[in-house]
C-alpha cells in the first residue's frame, strides 16, 4: 500500500483520538512518543501489499484504520490491554468527523447493488490482504447479510502479532451498524477462529 493522502488522513483525524484513549494509561505520551507510532504506521503501511484503488475497494480505509492501531500497539511493545484499545475506540466514536462518515444509509438499492459488485469482484482477485465476501440479499430491502471468508484485519494482525487486541477492532462493527440505523446480528468471526465472518444487518424500527 502506499502511504498516501488517504493514509495521512486518517492519522491526522484519528491518531490524537487514539492518544486521548491512553491517557490513563501509563504512558508517556509526547512528542517522541508520538513520532515513533507515527514512523511505525508508515512503515507497515508500506509493507503491506494493496487490495486496489479506493474507488473500486472502500475496505482499503479499514485497513489503513487497523494499521493506525497496530502501529500504536506495536510502540508500546504490545503492552495494550482490550481495555486500553476500548477506551481509544471510545474516543474514536465521539469523534464528529467519523460519526458524519458512519451515518450512510444501506437500506437502498443503490448502496446494495454496488457492495454486491464489490463483493463479487472480491471473490475474483488475488489480493494477500482483502475481504473475499459475498452479499446475501433478504426478503426485502431493509435486510441483508454480509458473509465474509477472508479477513486483511485478522491477517495483519497475525502478521504484526497483535491478536491479543483484534477483537476490539471487530466490536467496533456493532457501532457502526448503530450509527448507521441498523441492528446487527454476528454468531461467528474469523478473530474467533470460525472459517467466516456473518454480519447479518436488519433496519432498526423507528
Amino acid at each position: 500500500m502506499k502511504y498516501d493522502v488517504y493514509a495521512k488522513a486518517i492519522w491526522f483525524i484519528f491518531s490524537k483520538d487514539c492518544f486521548n484513549g491512553l491517557a490513563e494509561k501509563n504512558i508517556l505520551i509526547n512528542r517522541q512518543f508520538k513520532h515513533s507510532c507515527k514512523n511505525e504506521y508508515k512503515n507497515m503501511i508500506e509493507n503491506t501489499p494493496s487490495i486496489g484503488s479506493m474507488k473500486e475497494n472502500t475496505m482499503s480505509l479499514i485497513l489503513l484504520f487497523a494499521c493506525m492501531i497496530f502501529s500504536i500497539y506495536k510502540t508500546c511493545d504490545n503492552d495494550l490491554t482490550s481495555n486500553d484499545v476500548r477506551n481509544m475506540f471510545q474516543k474514536i466514536e465521539q469523534n464528529p468527523i467519523m460519526i458524519k462518515f458512519s451515518k450512510k444509509s444501506v437500506f437502498t438499492e443503490k448502496w446494495q447493488s454496488r457492495r454486491q459488485a464489490m463483493a463479487k469482484r472480491s471473490l475474483k482477485n488475488k489480493f494477500e490482504y482483502d475481504w473475499q465476501s459475498e452479499l446475501i440479499q433478504g426478503t426485502n430491502i431493509n435486510e441483508f447479510e454480509l458473509r465474509f471468508f477472508t479477513c486483511g484485519i485478522c491477517k495483519l494482525a497475525k502478521r504484526e502479532n497483535a491478536n491479543d487486541i483484534v477483537k476490539e477492532l471487530c466490536r467496533f462493527d456493532y457501532w457502526m451498524a448503530e450509527k448507521m440505523g441498523a441492528t446487527l446480528v454476528r454468531n461467528q468471526t474469523i478473530a474467533d477462529g470460525s472459517p467466516t465472518c456473518e454480519f447479518n444487518y436488519r433496519k432498526t424500527e423507528i
